[in-house]
């Protein structure tokens, strides 16, 4: 989830365009979906032992975070997406 500000930032303090930032939010995406799957997959261990073994607010927590990373990458590729295009539209 840190890696959409971060990437955004990175422009800022560094010598990096604003273009060359579009390459790192498919990373949120990638992690924020195996966050889901893990979440997923820590369900299905927590419905097997009767919700005995704890962790139900771990599983949730990932699931919420994993979504909240998926949609932080897909907002800011579409962003920097449309930016590009306002930029060459406007030369």
């Amino acid at each position: 989830m840190l890696c959409v500000p971060g990437g955004l930032a990175l422009p800022r303090y560094t010598a990096v365009a604003l273009f060359q930032v579009v390459y790192a939010f498919p990373v949120p995406i990638l992690l924020g979906l195996l966050a889901v799957l893990q979440a997923r997959r820590a369900r299905e261990v927590l419905d097997r032992t009767l919700w005995r073994s704890g962790g139900e607010r771990a599983a949730a927590w990932g699931r919420r975070l994993g979504l909240l990373g998926v949609c932080l990458g897909i907002t800011a590729g579409l962003s920097v997406g449309f930016y590009w295009v306002l930029v060459v539209v406007s030369n």
